[in-house]
């Protein structure tokens, strides 16, 4: 420095704690003043994390944020701003005493979504911001119903579903265990209906898989009475496509060529079945299935008792009686299905 006066040395200190600073000045003689010594209190840097979830009400969504304050010097002043402003609001924001934490719950409509951000500033100034985006989208729910096509249309069903809620496209997957299986778009919500072909009749168990974009999905499972269709001429060779009456009906969609390939493969299995079987254990076959895979599918272990011999109905009721006399263990998958095990003690 030039003159008497005062100087400002910046630093910038590496650890928090209490920095002893010493300075001594020398003149343009040699000569030096004493060693003078302050000590500075330096904080630990602001440091805070954020976290976002939603809720589903009956009409609207609630978004709850939690924020942290790890570190930093005391006390904390916190403010939400929101991008989409909720119908509802307790508070905006606060001050935090001490390292901790802080809530906010911003009630909003379904179908938007909610963004924001969160601000964090300490008693030394320094700051720290956190954005967040939730989907406040409606939760996917599903209602299905099942009907026969009636004595005008024998050997198919059609299946309504209405849905609500998620964020379309909806992707919907239905089974029938050994008699066929259907993939559909669904690019809305709301009611839609699909008329089904399948080669046999009887009671049909039917499962329904509804998944939406956010990857959430429903599950539905229903039966309906499917009357057998017409047997076929047999003075008339077999020259029929896959039209006709194997036709899958959907909006916009045909899947006719694979659910034709799929029908024709099972009647030719059918076909191919002696004439006569001498009596199949039922628990003996889901045994041989179920207990050495450690964990199958039930829809899978009810599709390949059926191809051994074991109706399905057959199947469906012997495996919920094994599960009831705790010989099957039974849980449920993250994809929503139906997990079976052989008891241990069994």
């Amino acid at each position: 420095m030039g003159t008497d006066g005062t100087v400002l040395v910046p630093f910038v200190p590496e650890e928090p704690g209490t920095l002893q600073v010493i300075a001594r000045l020398t003149d343009a003689d040699g000569v030096a003043s004493a060693n003078a010594t302050v000590g500075l209190v330096v904080s630990p840097p602001l440091n805070v994390t954020l976290i976002a979830s939603r809720s589903t009400g009956v009409s609207n969504v609630t978004v709850d944020l939690v924020g942290s304050v790890v570190s930093g010097a005391a006390p904390f002043s916190w403010t939400v701003v929101p991008g989409v402003a909720p119908l509802a609001l307790a508070v905006d924001g606060g001050v935090l005493g001490t390292v901790g934490s802080f809530e906010w719950q911003g009630v909003y409509a379904t179908e938007t979504n909610a963004t924001g951000e969160v601000i964090v500033v300490d008693a030394d100034g320094a700051f720290a911001s956190s954005s967040y985006s939730v989907s406040t989208f409606a939760r996917l729910q599903l209602v299905a119903y099942l009907q026969s096509a009636g004595p005008t249309g024998p050997g198919g069903f059609a299946l309504r579903l209405d849905i609500s809620g998620g964020v379309p496209p909806f992707q919907v997957n239905v089974t029938t265990a050994a008699l066929g299986a259907w993939n559909f778009t669904d690019p809305r919500d709301g009611w839609a209906t699909w008329t089904l072909a399948v080669d046999s009749g009887g009671v049909l168990l039917v499962r329904v898989a509804v998944t939406d974009a956010l990857d959430y999905r429903q599950n539905w499972t229903g039966e309906t009475e499917v009357a057998s269709p017409p047997p076929a001429n047999p003075t008339i060779a077999d020259t029929s496509s896959t039209t006709g009456s194997w036709v899958v009906v959907l909006v916009g969609l045909a899947t006719s060529a694979v659910v034709g390939a799929g029908l024709a493969a099972r009647r030719a299995h059918r076909r191919s079945r002696p004439a006569s079987k001498p009596a199949i254990d039922p628990v003996e076959v889901l045994r041989g299935i179920i207990e050495p895979a450690e964990g199958a599918d039930r829809s899978t272990v009810e599709l390949l008792a059926d191809e051994a011999g074991v109706p399905l109905e057959a199947a469906h009721v012997t495996i919920d009686r094994l599960i009831a006399e705790g010989t099957l263990c039974s849980e449920k998958s993250p994809e929503g299905g139906e997990i079976l095990a052989w008891s241990l003690d069994s």
